[in-house]
């Protein structure tokens, strides 16, 4: 299941706003719905990149619940409410709302044991980025821009769920990106002892090797590392909300900060700075110790690679950075 699917599974997105604001290209939310639904209190935006009546939606249907800048509207109730709607609600409310409007908005998600964070109107990445998501939601289904409405869906749910849960999806990410390679060695590795061999099977390993010969290992890597740089950069963000320093401790605060450091020192020596090593921490010996065997992924290094799997008793390297990244994570959470 991919993140898009599992999302819609697991998540109930809702946006509070007025629809007299600006989305993209020069258009206000109110173009896009046009006279009939700009008139509505509550509307959704559907996976099929829709907007429709909340009254014609089926829960199955729903990709993001847009309601204006107001009190809940009772049809936003109801639907909260059935007792059959079991998805985690994630709410964006807009900081610039009537004080006590918004105290009634937070109420009604509080109560659905859901979860809230405060944007402002600005299509500014830096200043605003879920309302920049929300936008291009909007924008993507106006367009029917299916591919759009998917990316744009992911990005905004992973900055309204909660900072550890952020955390939690950041190993899967990287698994994405380096599982395949690691499940290929361990099934060479596995195959060999199984049929008692002292080296990998020839053909499989020429397929492992043509299947990854174009792959630009050094940025994988580095675009592993900049995904976390930047999810922990958000969860430093967050962490300056009142309501959110329940959730990490100040101790957990620091582990973050010293994760941080340890991500710029793997940038960094991959980016050619060989001191870091030296002066660095586990988490960086894993990164070159996994960038080296990933290097070695060439038809001609097949004793290589097969001696380095040996020297470890079948694990391989890149097996060993997901450990550790487990291990910190758990730390983290």
């Amino acid at each position: 299941m991919n993140r898009f699917e599992n999302y819609i599974r697991k998540y109930l997105v809702l946006i509070f706003t007025d629809y007299g604001h600006m989305v993209a290209e020069g258009k206000l939310l109110f173009d896009l719905l046009g006279d009939d639904l700009g008139n509505m209190d509550v509307l959704i935006v559907t996976k099929e990149g829709q907007f429709i009546d909340i009254e014609n939606a089926n829960v199955n249907q729903i990709l993001v619940i847009v309601h204006k800048e107001r009190e809940p509207s009772e049809k936003l109730i109801k639907l909260l409410q059935k007792e059959q709607y079991k998805k985690f609600i994630l709410a964006g409310i807009h900081n610039g709302t009537d004080k006590e409007i918004k105290e009634v908005q937070r109420e009604l998600i509080r109560n659905a044991n859901g979860r809230i964070k405060e944007y402002i109107h600005v299509l500014s990445e830096e200043m605003s980025p879920e309302w920049v998501s929300f936008s291009k939601i909007c924008l993507a289904a106006y367009k029917r821009d299916k591919a759009g409405l998917i990316q744009n869906y992911v990005r905004l749910v992973e900055l309204l769920i909660s900072p550890v849960e952020r955390i939690s999806l950041l190993k899967h990410r990287i698994m994405h990106l380096l599982g395949p390679i690691d499940n290929d060695l361990q099934g060479l590795w596995d195959e060999a002892v199984r049929n008692e061999r002292k080296r990998f099977d020839e053909e499989k390993w020429k397929e492992v090797c043509e299947a990854y010969k174009d792959h630009n290992w050094k940025m994988i890597l580095m675009d592993a590392l900049e995904t976390i740089r930047e999810s922990l950069e958000d969860l430093k963000k967050d962490l300056s909300e009142e309501d959110l320093k329940k959730d990490l401790s100040e101790n957990k605060q620091e582990q973050v900060q010293k994760f941080m450091n340890s991500i710029s020192f793997a940038i960094n020596y991959l980016n050619g700075d060989r001191d870091e090593i030296s002066t660095s921490d586990g988490f960086v010996k894993c990164i070159k110790e996994a960038k080296d065997l990933l290097d070695l992924i060439k038809i001609e290094n097949i004793k290589k690679v097969y001696e380095a799997l040996r020297k470890d008793e079948g694990t391989n390297s890149i097996h060993k950075l997901f450990n550790e990244l487990d291990k910190t994570f758990e730390g983290l959470i």
